[in-house]
């Protein structure tokens, strides 16, 4: 039986790698592309039997990428389509259904909710027991950090990492080596008055900082998205000065 095949769109470092680290243990292979452009490369490639796309992309949207999977009759064939969204209302919760959007999932996605789709796209007969057969596996053990998380860590811990402080660190750190990173890009569509651009990173940061319990900052990012959506530059100027401050302060203290 051939491995099955999972193809990510996500151009969000800090979630890709969250994804990655969920699927690393799984019986799939998987490919993470930023576009769906890049996407639509590799389908026309290799087929996949599940595309898991986020919905705020750089460029075409993960909408569109599904509009040109039903237009498009030389792209691989894909059996499911999973969509990763912070902004799931009705109306596009709709939208996306009529498109051929098999599962949606609201970012910031857990681990459990993230492998429970994965697993059901991939088992046509059902999912899989919640145990797999066989030993039980070791507890993880607890990172030495975790004695000084804050209570908000240790909620994220259990509501998005499946009370795995390995991963949850893994993915922390993670974070911390893409926020310098993440303050560049956005100083620099801030100075060129970007707000769209600007915008996309709000909406990646506010799901990144909600997966890390921060609360604050989380809410923070989904003020300047707002702001960016309006085209507020006094409010824009704002949440972006106080975002830049916690993107800097994440990176100080995991120092």
């Amino acid at each position: 039986m051939s491995t099955p095949q999972v193809l990510v769109v996500e151009d969000d470092p800090s979630i890709q790698r969250f994804i990655a680290l969920a699927l690393e243990e799984e019986p799939l292979a998987f490919s993470i592309v930023s576009t769906a452009a890049d996407a639509m490369r590799h389908l026309r490639t290799a087929p996949v039997q599940l595309l898991l796309t986020d919905l705020m992309l750089p460029g075409a949207s993960g909408a569109d990428l599904m509009a040109a999977l039903r237009a498009d009759a030389s792209l691989g064939p894909v059996a499911r389509i999973a969509v990763l969204s912070a902004g799931l209302d009705a109306a596009t919760r709709e939208r996306l259904q009529a498109l051929g959007a098999w599962r949606m999932l609201a970012k910031p996605v857990s681990l459990q909710e993230l492998l429970a789709c994965v697993r059901d796209a991939l088992s046509p007969q059902g999912p899989p027991a919640a145990i797999p057969p066989g030993a039980p596996a070791a507890p993880t053990p607890v990172p030495a950090a975790s004695a000084g998380w804050t209570a908000e860590e240790r909620w994220a811990v259990d509501a998005h990492f499946g009370g795995d402080p390995g991963l949850f660190t893994a993915f922390q750190r993670s974070c911390c080596s893409q926020f310098p990173k993440d303050r560049v890009d956005g100083l620099q569509a801030f100075s060129n008055a970007d707000w769209r651009a600007l915008r996309r990173l709000a909406h990646s940061l506010k799901s990144v900082f909600a997966m890390l319990g921060r609360t604050g900052p989380s809410r923070c990012a989904a003020e300047l998205e707002a702001a960016c959506l309006q085209g507020d530059a006094q409010r824009i100027a704002s949440a972006w000065h106080e975002l830049s401050q916690h993107l800097t302060a994440d990176v100080e203290a995991e120092k």
